[in-house]
């Protein structure tokens, strides 16, 4: 019962919470605004006093110039407004980390915090990504960042923010634990808990799940954004090296799927389909396995394919269908696997390596 209520008071606060960001963000803008009109005076003035010059007693120039801002070049006075951007949802998934804030919030900002990021990238991250692929080098207007430079650092910062993320995700686990609320791992399960799970697999999961086999013959397959995948690194037989696709996703059985002899205590879908991903593939071996999730480019120009003579609403189904399959920004594995591995995913997916996490 307090689970319910716990999980009704998210979808409540949702739409408040939101709101609440959007505010604070316009706030934080217009502050920012102001900040840097200060700066650009602070700037204007200290270069003016240049022009006051006091000769001293042997003869030197020695200018009085007591601003700040003179000492530093322009670049180092703004941050990225990409990077500004992360600082901003970092706030938010301080939120999440905050014990002041009820238990209930805290599981929207974390949520709040990955929609945030995965738009990050389908937008932001997408244009600058499109930008490195254009003949022209183009620089941020700010900080003189290339696209390039802009893309490395977003990468890096996203890669602390990341880890803070799992740590803030451990501590919420923990406390919703006595709430009546767990999710476990299939090695956390006794021998009978296993075996029940494996029958529902068999009759509940198996059988709406479409492995996938890559090879010569077999063309890699398209990968929807924000869906997961189980990748697994397969060997025949006969020694051959493949590499197998088992879309996770799927309306008709739960993500959160309850241990019967606990209740309240949950495994996740994906999980058990990759625990049992042998039996998807009995003719072969399994080296190495893991879920993946794909984040695809979403910046498109509508403008480029607006033409007088095409009706509007065939336009925009025409745009819808081409923004799905944009080329990935990111790409997520929740194991670590090999580097041979890593290139053969990368040179699948036509990605750089750096755009990988796990």
């Amino acid at each position: 019962m307090h689970r319910e209520r716990v999980l009704k008071a998210l979808a409540q606060l949702l739409v408040g919470v939101e709101n609440k960001l959007h505010l604070a963000d316009r706030r934080r803008r217009r502050e920012d605004k102001l900040i840097e009109r200060a700066r650009l005076l602070e700037i204007q003035r200290a270069q003016n006093k240049t022009n006051l010059k006091d000769a001293d007693a042997n003869g030197k120039i020695s200018y009085r110039i007591g601003a700040y801002m003179q000492m530093k070049k322009l670049e180092e006075v703004y941050t990225n407004r990409e990077l500004s951007w992360l600082q901003f949802n970092e706030r938010v998934l301080n939120e999440a980390g905050n014990p002041r804030v009820p238990l209930a919030e805290r599981l929207t900002f974390a949520s709040i915090y990955q929609t945030n990021l995965d738009e990050f990238f389908m937008v932001r991250v997408g244009s600058l990504m499109m930008q490195m692929n254009s003949k022209e080098k183009i620089f941020e207007n700010k900080t003189k960042m290339s696209s390039e430079e802009q893309v490395s650092a977003i990468l890096d910062r996203v890669c602390e923010l990341e880890k803070k993320k799992a740590r803030i995700y451990e501590q919420l686990m923990g406390e919703l634990e006595p709430k009546g609320v767990r999710i476990i791992n299939f090695n956390k399960l006794s021998k009978d808990e296993g075996d029940l799970l494996e029958a529902y697999f068999d009759a509940h999961i198996a059988p709406f799940l479409s492995p996938m086999i890559i090879g010569k013959q077999q063309p890699f397959p398209f990968l929807a954004n924000k869906q997961l995948y189980a990748v697994v690194l397969l060997t025949t037989q006969k020694g051959k090296k493949k590499t197998g696709i088992v879309p996770c996703s799927n309306s008709v059985f739960k993500r959160l799927i309850e241990i019967p002899t606990r209740p309240g205590t949950f495994m996740l879908s994906e999980e058990l389909i990759l625990h049992f991903v042998s039996k998807l593939y009995p003719k072969y071996v399994i080296r190495e396995k893991s879920i993946m999730r794909v984040t695809r480019n979403a910046d498109i120009d509508a403008q480029s394919m607006y033409d007088e003579d095409m009706d509007y609403r065939n336009m925009m189904e025409e745009l819808i269908k081409r923004r799905v399959r944009l080329d990935p920004v990111r790409v997520e594995l929740s194991r670590k696997i090999n580097r041979k591995a890593i290139d053969e995913l990368s040179s699948f997916l036509e990605i750089g390596k750096s755009i990988l996490s796990v």
